[in-house]
């Protein structure tokens, strides 16, 4: 299992009732969630935001010096670590909305 960090909010609009979110804490406004977020190497962050911003991996690899298979490699660990904290990401969309909502990659250089 790998490292989880706990720092992004996710703010859930609640009803008037005094309600408990699954971290336990009671809020009557809002319930704020604890997103896990999983912990990626310097590398994994490098890897994830090139390709995104990569029209293909081919491209992404030039620009990285590395080979298809090692992209695929890092790819598939980055897939895995988000999966282990409970948020998949199986598709290119989804890495790239777990990037944004993570703060790795900011919607306009896209």
């Amino acid at each position: 299992m790998f490292p989880v960090e706990h720092d992004s909010l996710i703010i859930a609009e609640s009803d008037r009732s005094n309600r408990h979110c699954r971290c336990g804490r009671r809020g009557r406004a809002a319930e704020v969630h604890h997103v896990a977020r999983p912990v990626l190497s310097s590398r994994e962050r490098e890897v994830l935001v090139e390709w995104i911003k990569s029209d293909t991996k081919a491209d992404a690899c030039a620009h990285l010096f590395v080979t298809v298979s090692t992209l695929n490699t890092h790819i598939t660990r980055i897939r895995k670590k988000y999966a282990d904290v409970g948020r998949p990401a199986g598709t290119k969309a989804a890495l790239m909305a777990r990037a944004v909502q993570d703060g790795l990659i900011d919607v306009g250089e896209l």
